[in-house]
């Protein structure tokens, strides 16, 4: 969720990416970085290619030896020359983050995984799903913002400018959802339109 707080800032186009049905093997030992956002991902990708290096934490690797990470946050890993997306991108503005990261790069994106699109499918909701959450908000009931789903809600609710950081109540307004930038990404079940 916070990933998509953060790409639905970018405001710019990404540069085209290579597609492919199944990850390329490492060219080399070093260069090449298996990007995943699940953990499933991530093991079948190690499990393919036993040789790769697995750093703990995500931790940078200045030596880029080929590895595969699975990250819940995009940042800069080592000067990798190939960047693989696993599972797919999250959404269009991610490309952009990554080129920013890793400006030097080849990136190649695999489908979106059904490990990631049954994540994202737990952040979905419906516009009226949406109205009723503020309007529990607004008579005093605070949201549970360990269930993804209502956090997803509150989050939106914030990019819509209709409450506060800490949930305070901003003036009441009328506003399309389908106008918030975060709304269009969570209820966007494939990412298109990235430029290729």
């Amino acid at each position: 969720m916070q990933e998509l707080i953060r790409f639905c800032r970018i405001d710019k186009d990404s540069i085209p990416f290579l597609q492919a049905a199944e990850p390329p093997a490492p060219e080399s030992v070093q260069g090449t970085l298996y990007l995943c956002r699940t953990a499933e991902t991530a093991q079948r990708i190690a499990d393919r290619f036993p040789g790769l290096d697995v750093p703990e934490g995500a931790r940078p690797v200045p030596a880029a030896y080929d590895a595969v990470i699975r990250c819940g946050e995009l940042r800069p890993l080592g000067p990798y020359r190939h960047v693989i997306l696993c599972d797919g991108p999250l959404c269009p503005q991610e490309l952009c983050r990554l080129q920013d990261l890793y400006p030097q790069a080849e990136f190649t994106l695999l489908p979106r995984s059904d490990a990631l699109q049954s994540r994202l499918r737990t952040l979905q909701f419906s516009v009226d799903d949406l109205r009723a959450c503020y309007v529990r908000l607004r008579g005093g009931q605070r949201p549970d913002l360990r269930d993804p789903r209502q956090a997803a809600m509150v989050a939106v609710l914030q990019n819509m400018d209709l409450i506060g950081p800490q949930l305070q109540l901003l003036p009441a307004r009328k506003c399309d959802p389908a106008q918030s930038p975060l709304y269009q990404m969570i209820q966007g079940s494939e990412p298109h339109g990235y430029g290729l």
